[in-house]
């Protein structure tokens, strides 16, 4: 079940979206709740994402390399590349930063960087949680255009560099279905919505 939190932004509070914003939700730097308690030597301590995901890292380096880079991908903002190169550098076995990596450049057009990334990725992903390793399964298949869309849409508010392939199908805004379409996925369409 997903859970949807709404909050009003106060006065002078940043956009939690907006760079400034994605940089007050960056995770603090880990302080290992082992440390000084007691615990035997070798305790795992599981770092987390900012979804309270536990990631397959040691380092709260490449964790907090690998938040911030998530954060960029997921609005657009550029850097992203940067953030999950960093935490590779953290942490040359973190498959889910390679993975990051390779969304990323793909997103930014780099289709031979993006590949290079996804095989790294997959290298290291034994021994990840189930998790993990259908994100990098699912990221291969996008990077290896597998999983190809049909169409681009909302191109006009595309920034600029986002790269689509040049043979890619684009529309401004969005598109019409009943021409765009299969006959038989609006069939199926209709059947599902009961309008038909």
């Amino acid at each position: 079940m997903t859970r949807v939190v709404w909050r009003k932004i106060r006065p002078n509070e940043p956009d939690p979206w907006s760079r400034a914003g994605l940089a007050l939700a960056a995770p603090a730097p880990l302080q290992s709740p082992a440390a000084g308690r007691g615990h035997p030597v070798g305790t795992i301590i599981m770092l987390m994402d900012r979804y309270g995901l536990a990631l397959s890292t040691a380092s709260p380096a490449a964790r907090d390399a690998y938040v911030e880079g998530s954060a960029l991908v997921l609005t657009l903002y550029p850097g992203a590349v940067a953030a999950f190169e960093r935490a590779v550098a953290a942490d040359l076995g973190f498959a889910l930063a390679h993975a990051g990596r390779a969304r990323a450049m793909q997103i930014a057009g780099d289709i031979p960087g993006a590949k290079a990334a996804i095989a790294a990725a997959e290298t290291f992903i034994d021994g990840s949680a189930d998790r993990e390793a259908g994100h990098v399964a699912t990221l291969a298949l996008l990077v290896a255009r597998e999983i190809e869309p049909d169409v681009h849409i909302f191109t006009r508010s595309k920034l600029p560099w986002v790269g689509l392939p040049p043979q890619a199908r684009r529309f401004e805004e969005y598109y019409d279905m009943q021409r765009e379409w299969p006959a038989e996925s609006l069939a199926r369409r209709r059947a599902i919505l009961g309008d038909g």
